[in-house]
């Protein structure tokens, strides 16, 4: 049974807080899709079950927990005699990725926490405080304290070996910048390299090297963001949404849109007004 399954509305925050939940699995409840969440980090606190990610299967119990990521297909069900019971919260923002880079959970499909970890209480924190607060009374400074404790264990109980390196801004975070500002707009990556004046294909190479995904990647992942939150908080038919995520016509945003998460928009609106997919 699904306890609670929020989605917060999402504004460009530096880092924000996309959605949470809980759940107690049925034996072999199952699901399988093609993730549209930016990143979402789940503890299981009792139970078992199994990960299926990248072609690789994992089998995990309680106090063990998997990330899903944007684009990614993946699969996960409960053991049948056992089965888990999870906790989730998604996250993103402006400087989400910028962020995560230093951690080792970069592109880490599991997490074994430690013993004293303090992220499994942190995100049953923030599910909590959830489920027993009416909507009328949330708190988002609440929540964007959390998400920075949250952030900063994960910084501290699994550190990456990099160094985070403070230099002047290099033309990937322009380019950052510009796409998170510009997005909504009928905008293309040889603009944005014109813009800040290089080619397209050095500004691929360094915001690649930066982001781990390239600039048309991060343009889409930028409109389909916009649109899931469209599609899930206002009324507005998918033509006005296509034209509010940049796209010059409701028949290109559909097919950008199914090209992305496997169902066109009408049926995501459809689904997640009937059953929620996690």
């Amino acid at each position: 049974m699904r306890e609670l399954w929020k989605h917060f509305k999402i504004d460009d925050y530096d880092i924000r807080i996309d959605e949470c939940g809980i759940q107690q699995f049925k034996s072999d409840q199952f699901y399988s899709y093609k993730v549209y969440q930016n990143f979402v980090i789940h503890f299981i606190e009792e139970g078992k079950g199994v990960f299926i990610v990248d072609d690789k299967t994992y089998n995990l119990s309680a106090n063990e927990g998997f990330i899903i990521r944007q684009g990614q297909h993946v699969t996960y069900y409960a053991d049948k005699d056992n089965p888990w019971k999870t906790y989730w919260v998604g996250f993103g923002g402006n400087e989400f990725y910028k962020f995560i880079k230093y951690t080792s959970i970069e592109k880490q499909p599991i997490i074994e926490y430690p013993n004293d970890s303090m992220i499994p209480e942190i995100i049953k924190n923030i599910c909590l405080y959830t489920l027993n607060t009416d909507e009328n009374d949330i708190n988002l400074f609440w929540y964007h304290s959390h998400i920075y404790q949250l952030l900063y264990a994960l910084s501290t109980e699994f550190p990456s070996n990099k160094q985070t390196i403070l230099t002047e801004q290099g033309y990937d975070e322009i380019a950052y910048e510009y796409i998170s500002i510009n997005y909504h707009k009928q905008i293309t990556i040889n603009e944005i390299a014109s813009y800040i004046g290089i080619s397209r294909s050095y500004l691929y190479k360094l915001f690649k090297d930066t982001y781990n995904i390239s600039p048309q990647e991060f343009l889409i992942q930028k409109r389909m963001n916009k649109a899931i939150d469209l599609l899930l908080h206002t009324p507005k038919p998918i033509n006005i949404i296509a034209k509010e995520t940049g796209y010059d016509d409701q028949l290109h945003f559909s097919k950008a849109f199914k090209s992305t998460y496997g169902v066109s928009p009408t049926e995501f609106k459809r689904i997640n007004n009937v059953e929620k997919i996690i």
